[in-house]
């Protein structure tokens, strides 16, 4: 990789994590259970998908099944995700919402939602697709 695209890709990144700090620093959902970014995220993928293998949310987060058990031992003691044995696989282990956070989560998705969509304002619909398009297409490879 030659030197200006090196340093390019160096800049997309940078402005990929400060996008995400700033929209963290804004404040998230949940506040009184102090989540991270990540635990939200976790939350909001768990929603989609109630009864979620440890491995799925592994392989979401691009962590090992260790990091996802550290996350997922701290929203169960808050009790915002409940572990069950799966019934097809003893072994297994599908993490579910608890009834509470399941009624509540639907607001707050639109919460967050409302919070970061003003980023976006600039951008035509167009320039979103394109965006997306882009995000997609470096995700995948």
């Amino acid at each position: 990789m030659d030197e200006e695209r090196q340093q390019l890709v160096q800049e997309v990144i940078g402005k990929i994590k400060r996008f995400f700090r700033s929209t963290h620093a804004a404040g998230l959902p949940f506040k009184e259970h102090h989540l991270n970014r990540i635990q939200m995220g976790l939350l909001f993928h768990i929603s989609k998908n109630n009864g979620t293998s440890m491995k799925e949310l592994a392989e979401f987060l691009c962590v090992t099944n260790g990091a996802v058990t550290q996350f997922i031992d701290d929203l169960v003691e808050k009790k915002l995700v409940m572990r069950e044995i799966d019934p097809q696989d003893r072994r297994g282990i599908k993490v579910s919402l608890s009834p509470d956070t399941a009624k509540a989560l639907p607001a707050l998705k639109q919460k967050y939602f409302e919070m970061i969509a003003p980023r976006f304002s600039k951008l035509t619909t167009k320039e979103l697709q394109t965006l997306t398009q882009l995000i997609d297409k470096v995700e995948l490879e």
